[in-house]
This record gives structure tokens, C-alpha cells and sequence, in this order.
């Protein structure tokens, strides 16, 4: 039993010291920024812990819009029009990078179609390319998986 003991500490130890070797993942040498790694454990599922996970991730994407490192839309859901208990169509204001004026959605789910009622800002190929960020991020959902609120962080390619 001591024996097995040992072993089983040697190898814990071994193991420990496997994982403590590795890359340098905090910094990127060409560019001399630091990128950091940020992971959320949730114990188990529960309405209050989703909601302040999701409270979580909004609040950062928040800050990381702010420091200009990523790009979001803003998602608020303005109307909606059911048929036979399902969501048929909606009517969505959107805001580019957390900031400024709302813009205005169209989709229709039963054709999967949407269009662009109001942009949000004058800066027309901005504004267009978070519209349609907006609008493909929507399609891509169910209509049951929707909510009324919703902030999305966007893929590049950045916009400057």
C-alpha cells in the first residue's frame, strides 16, 4: 500500500511539473501586447448562475469594446409577431460597438429573410457591416433562442 502510495505521489509531482512547462502564451514578442486567457467555471446549471455568467461576459465585452480591442453589436428586440405559438417575425434596434445611435432591423424567420430599416450612424460602410454582423448573428438562431436583449461580440475583419 506504501509502495502504491509513492508511486501515485511521484507521478502526481511528475505531472505537476509537465504542466508548469510550457509556451509562453502571455505575451505576443511581434507586437509586445500581452494576451490573457480568461476562463469561467460554472458548477452546475442554474438561472442564477447563467445570468450572472452572461452578466459576466457582457461586462467584459463591454470593457474590451471601450479599450478598442474588439468590435460588438448591441442587440435590443423592439417588437415581435408570433403565429401558431412560434416567433414569425421581429423587429430588432441595434447599436455599433456599445456606443452611439440605434440602428433598425427587419427579420422575417418564416422566409429567413431581414433587411436594414434604419442604420445607426452616418458612417454608412460601418454601420452597414455591423447591420449585417447583426443580421446573420440573428438567422443563426432559432427563433425560440432569441431574447429580448443581447450584446454580441464580432469577428474581424476590424473596422477602422
Amino acid at each position: 500500500m506504501k509502495k502504491w502510495m509513492k508511486m501515485t505521489a511521484t507521478m502526481m509531482v511528475a505531472a505537476m511539473a509537465l504542466t508548469a512547462c510550457g509556451g509562453n502564451d502571455a505575451a505576443d514578442e511581434s507586437t509586445g501586447n500581452k494576451v490573457y486567457h480568461i476562463g469561467i467555471i460554472q458548477q452546475m446549471e442554474h438561472g442564477s448562475l447563467d445570468q450572472a455568467t452572461k452578466g459576466f461576459e457582457d461586462k467584459l465585452t463591454e470593457l474590451l469594446v471601450a479599450e478598442g480591442a474588439i468590435h460588438a453589436v448591441r442587440l435590443k428586440q423592439k417588437s415581435k409577431t408570433k403565429r401558431k405559438k412560434k416567433i414569425a417575425a421581429a423587429i430588432y434596434e441595434y447599436q455599433a460597438d456599445c456606443d452611439g445611435e440605434w440602428g433598425e432591423i427587419s427579420v422575417d424567420f418564416e422566409n429567413g429573410t431581414a433587411e436594414i430599416i434604419r442604420l445607426a450612424d452616418w458612417d454608412t460602410i460601418k454601420t452597414n457591416w455591423f447591420a449585417n454582423e447583426a443580421i446573420r448573428y440573428i438567422l443563426s438562431l432559432s427563433p425560440d433562442a432569441l431574447k429580448k436583449y443581447m450584446l454580441v461580440p464580432l469577428e474581424p475583419p476590424l473596422i477602422s
